[in-house]
């Protein structure tokens, strides 16, 4: 069974490798930054098992979203931006969350406008392994939706920050501002997102699947993940990261 991991651990966390299988112990001591660990270099270049690395092998591709500074961040990816008039924000999802889904088939609103309670499924994005929900960030008023994205959902997936905003709220913007978080960190959660994502799965491939690393490596593209781990699988991961 799945488990979430916090942010703030007590202890090192173990290397994504034992994680793996590959090794039978070893604690990470570079905050999960594999792309600069001098061990995930020579396991990757020297070994056998990873003589033709691909970067999409396990985990979507690294491509570097796009975290503008014209609003406030909050956790599950989604942000809040002001829409003119005073306390009314427009309300999507962030450049991390677009690159982790695949294009949706389907938008669903949960709510008519009106109140909404933070935490609350305000809408489902209906996306090839099922239904994400994406709960209000905090306590707000639905004011309309964007009835164009609706219309064509794989705006959100293209143009998460830009055509792809899912609503217009009402909210405290002081209280927003306590409660969210600015671009920088939004990119550094992100950034932790993405190594949990790479963790769970790999974890996943090679235990739940009974596959070897050199079968990852030579089968291995973005797309492949949905396919080999299932449906179900990868929509339990994306809910982990998206809420």
């Amino acid at each position: 069974m799945l488990t979430s991991l916090t942010l703030e651990r007590e202890a090192p966390p173990t290397c994504v490798w034992m994680d793996a299988g590959v090794l039978t112990y070893r604690l990470c001591d570079r905050d999960l930054d594999c792309e600069n660990c001098p061990l995930d270099l020579a396991l990757h270049g020297a070994s056998s098992l990873c003589a033709a690395r691909r970067p999409g092998a396990i985990a979507p591709p690294r491509a570097q979203p796009s975290f503008p500074d014209d609003r406030i961040y909050f956790r599950g990816h989604t942000w809040l931006r002001p829409a003119g008039a005073e306390d009314r924000f427009r309300f999507g999802l962030d450049g991390f969350a677009g690159l982790l889904i695949s294009p949706p088939r389907r938008i669903r609103a949960h709510v008519s406008p009106g109140p909404v309670r933070g935490g609350q499924t305000i809408c489902t994005i209906h996306v090839e392994e099922g239904a994400l929900a994406v709960g209000a960030p905090m306590d707000a008023e639905v004011l309309m939706w964007n009835d164009p994205l609706f219309e064509e959902p794989q705006r959100l997936a293209a143009d998460p920050c830009g055509r792809g905003w899912l609503a217009e709220l009402s909210v405290d913007g002081r209280e927003a501002e306590r409660a969210g978080s600015p671009a920088a960190g939004a990119a550094d959660r992100a950034r932790m997102d993405f190594r949990r994502f790479l963790r769970q799965a790999g974890r996943l491939l090679l235990l739940d699947h009974g596959a070897d690393l050199a079968s990852l490596c030579a089968r291995g593209s973005a797309t492949d993940l949905r396919r080999i781990i299932g449906g179900e699988a990868m929509l339990s991961l994306l809910r982990e990261m998206i809420f």
